[in-house]
């Protein structure tokens, strides 16, 4: 119902938890960034504090959806409770009270897409490039994937050369690799229930130092 691909020599691992269907897929490893940083806590701290602790602390958990069109269900919210931030890939739907609504729920970096109302570019560009611990992220609605990118996402790609691309719009959630620009290509699918697909999808993973791992995706019934 929803492809999903990983890169090369990765194992996708899919479990059920009731109705809710996740899929894991662990360590996907980039060359030529920095390993991770451990920090020590001062040696005159009344409670003991593992460096695994602290290292939680420094990475990212991020939360993907997109083409939530007006409707941010409570079975994602459960979803994305555990995460740092949510970044959205446009198609917020009912104007400014979907994002609104997730904004006041976590922390959010979104793009508007081509559903949504033209005041809501305001705050929610057309596109977004930023970095991200130790990624360089380009976020646009309309995108596609390796080999069939949208025109105006393949020139931003081929200018700002991002580590991740992430996009949404199909409704067709896809991870995939392009290892000709050695770029990570998140689609997380539609996250609302209007348009053909049967499934709403979400995706969350962790961002640290130029590793991801960790990465789900979360599959409700439309």
């Amino acid at each position: 119902l929803c492809p999903v691909g990983a890169p090369d020599g990765h194992q996708l691992e899919v479990y059920r938890l009731g109705l809710h269907r996740y899929l894991r897929v662990d360590q996907v490893p980039f060359s030529g960034f920095c390993t991770a940083v451990y920090a020590s806590a001062p040696g005159d701290c009344r409670n003991h504090v593992q460096k695994e602790d602290i290292h939680k602390a420094i990475m990212k958990y991020i939360g993907l959806i997109s083409d939530t069109h007006g409707v941010f269900s409570e079975q994602f919210r459960e979803f994305l409770t555990p995460v740092d931030e949510i970044w959205h890939a446009g198609d917020f739907g009912g104007g400014f009270q979907t994002a609104e609504e997730i904004a006041a729920f976590k922390p959010l970096v979104g793009v508007a897409g081509n559903c949504d109302n033209y005041d809501l570019r305001y705050t929610h560009p057309v596109h977004r490039f930023f970095e991200c611990e130790g990624f360089k992220v380009l976020m646009i609605h309309v995108g596609g994937y390796p080999g069939r990118y949208d025109a105006r996402a393949r020139k931003l790609i081929d200018e700002l050369k991002p580590d991740i691309f992430v996009c949404g719009h199909s409704h067709i959630l896809k991870v995939v690799r392009d290892p000709k620009r050695n770029m990570l290509v998140l689609n997380p699918g539609a996250a609302g229930i209007q348009g053909f697909h049967l499934v709403r999808t979400a995706l969350r993973f962790r961002l640290d130092a130029g590793k991801i791992s960790e990465m789900e995706v979360f599959e409700l019934d439309r």
